[in-house]
């Protein structure tokens, strides 16, 4: 799939970086495919879509991989649905799981 390239460090960057990512966790359980890894693609996904919306709302962020610490940042007016809260579980795999022996 051709895709038009978004401006470095757009929020359509972002975006796009992030449907990358979920295509990837979306992949499942196969023989070679590590959970953590799925895990970690899925975690990347959320702190892409957050840091896309932090973006276009010109709100600057951190380099940081907490979610938690993410949600936080969106202004008050975005409405977050229960389920996404669920996603801060997520940031363990953002770093911890990714290198072995951790």
């Amino acid at each position: 799939m051709w895709l038009e390239t978004p401006a470095p460090g757009s929020g359509q960057d972002w975006l796009q970086r992030a449907r990358s990512d979920f295509a990837l966790a979306r992949v499942g359980p196969q023989p070679d495919v590590m959970y953590n890894e799925l895990c970690f693609h899925a975690q990347q996904t959320v702190e892409k879509c957050i840091k896309a919306i932090l973006i276009e709302q010109g709100v600057e962020f951190p380099r940081v991989h907490n979610i938690a610490y993410l949600f936080g940042l969106l202004p008050p007016d975005i409405e977050l649905p229960p389920e996404a809260m669920e996603a801060m579980g997520l940031t363990t795999y953002a770093v911890t799981t990714r290198y072995p022996g951790d």
